[in-house]
């Protein structure tokens, strides 16, 4: 439980006006125009009021009102206000902490007093929340304190709209003036616009219950206006889907088309796929043909090579016979030869035995003709070698020219089976797969307009059932009777004390 412990006026030059309180129950009495009702207003704008209701002349000169509250936790809670009006700044020190604090923050004041350190859980609170606006505002400060939750939502009126419950609408509880004492209606729930959030939060006192699980019922305007929006939309999505269909063919003959282009979509994939794989077969084949065409013709070219130089050695066998075989025939006809001067020596052939042993000459014709055979019959051996030779590249380069004549016809019968038949065949399947595949996609997208269809008018017949016929007021339960049967025992306990007393 909370109590209002004091209440300060304080001003410039003035000496502040005080009055205290103690926790429970307290009455202020006086004569007339002795500042009752001012005091009153003082603790309502200190709480919330857009402005001071009340001026009195021996107000005039005071510039702040404070309010002091304490709860049973020996929690205070402080609140200041200007009276020109404004935010209001709470503290958590007593009223006197505040005063002194505001003193010694005078210029003519040491700076170096302990006492200027600003005062506990200082806070500036908005004075009221503006639209939906969230800014901690002096509800946000105050409930908390008397130990209720920050948040608290009443039913404002009989459709189940709910609103905050702030300081202000709780204040006629625990804040009554002379009027509302001997007046003959309920300070609470006397007639106004916000009655019904006066009855609730009576009611909350009572209970400790809230509203913030009602669930608001929207104004029949409102939601026939939401529904007719919907329903407006719905009709603009369905006259362009409707147009689509106009004339089409039933659903039926879709259907059965559909079945069929899906078969020939998978005949023709399936035929697609087999060609490709024979092109790929193909190109792979085509591949290993060249590459046995290289190597054939790399081989006849090193063949080549190697044939032209046997060539070359076996005419160079040839001269070599040739000149081998004059030297052994030119032996016959050395004894038939003129006197005449030696090629070798000089001297003259003159019938004198005439040699050239000193010079290491020829000894005799038989020798020069068994060494000119016996060259000859060496290379004649090398010859025939050679020829075995010539015959075995010469059979080896017409095996590897077939080869590379079979490579070759081989690359062209794969190339013109791809050119003339896979090529056309398959951008004939390609394009008839394609105009198909549009087909079945035309067949899909009168599909999904049908169903779109079917869903939009079925949403529009639930909307149509949904629009309210008339307004409907919700019934809800009074405050509940035990917590006001509770109230008036305590009254009534209350009231016979007073008369003993």
């Amino acid at each position: 439980m909370a109590w209002i412990n004091e209440i300060r006026l304080t001003g410039s030059g003035k000496k502040d006006a005080v009055i205290r309180f103690q926790p429970g129950p307290n009455v202020v009495a006086g004569d007339s125009d002795t500042g009752k009702s001012y005091l009153l207003r003082c603790i309502d704008f200190v709480l919330g009021a857009k402005e001071m209701t009340k001026v009195i002349e021996e107000a005039s000169g005071y510039e702040h009102v404070r309010l002091e509250l304490r709860n049973d936790d020996e929690g205070v809670l402080t609140l200041e206000r200007h009276l020109t009006g404004g935010d209001v700044r709470a503290y958590a020190v007593p009223i006197s902490e505040v005063v002194a604090q505001s003193a010694s923050d005078e210029p003519h004041s040491d700076n170096n007093d302990a006492s200027k350190q600003d005062p506990k859980g200082e806070e500036i609170l908005a004075w009221k929340r503006q639209g939906a606006s969230k800014a901690r505002d002096i509800t946000s400060r105050v409930f908390p304190f008397m130990g209720m939750p920050e948040e608290v939502r009443l039913r404002s009126n009989d459709k189940g709209k709910t609103q905050r419950l702030s300081i202000r609408t709780l204040s006629p509880v625990f804040l009554l003036d002379e009027a509302m004492i001997i007046g003959e209606q309920s300070p609470v729930l006397f007639g106004g616009y916000d009655l019904t959030a006066r009855k609730r939060m009576f009611s909350y006192v009572l209970t400790g219950t809230d509203d913030s699980g009602v669930i608001a019922q929207e104004k029949r305007e409102i939601v026939q206006a939401e529904i007719s929006a919907k329903l407006s939309l719905i009709d603009d999505l369905l006259t362009p889907i409707e147009k689509r269909l106009e004339g089409d063919t039933t659903v039926d003959d879709e259907d059965n088309s559909a079945s069929r282009v899906d078969t020939t979509i998978e005949k023709l994939s399936s035929l697609l796929s087999e060609t490709e794989d024979e092109r790929t077969r193909l190109r792979d084949e085509r591949r290993e043909q060249l590459r046995l065409q290289q190597r054939a013709e790399s081989q006849l070219i090193a063949i080549d090579e190697l044939l032209g130089r046997y060539h070359l050695l076996d005419k160079r066998y040839s001269s070599d016979l040739e000149r081998l075989d004059f030297i052994a025939e030119g032996t016959h006809f050395f004894d038939g030869l003129q006197d005449s001067v030696c090629p070798l020596c000089g001297q003259q052939m003159d019938g004198d035995v005439h040699t050239h042993d000193e010079g290491g000459g020829i000894t005799d014709v038989a020798s020069v003709y068994q060494s000119a055979r016996a060259e000859a019959a060496k290379i004649q051996g090398l010859q025939k070698d050679l020829q075995q030779a010539i015959t075995d590249l010469s059979a080896r380069w017409n095996a590897r020219d077939e080869e590379r004549k079979t490579a070759a016809f081989e690359i062209a019968r794969i190339d013109m089976r791809m050119d003339t038949v896979l090529g056309p065949a398959r951008r004939r399947t390609r394009t008839t797969l394609d105009e198909l595949v549009q087909r079945r996609l035309e067949f899909q997208t009168l599909k999904s307009d049908r169903d779109e269809v079917e869903r939009l008018r079925a949403l529009k017949e639930e909307l149509a059932k949904q629009l309210p016929k008339g307004s409907a007021k919700q019934t809800w339960a009074p405050i509940d009777p035990v917590a006001v049967t509770a109230l008036s025992r305590v009254i009534e306990f209350c009231f016979e004390k007073l008369v003993l007393a």
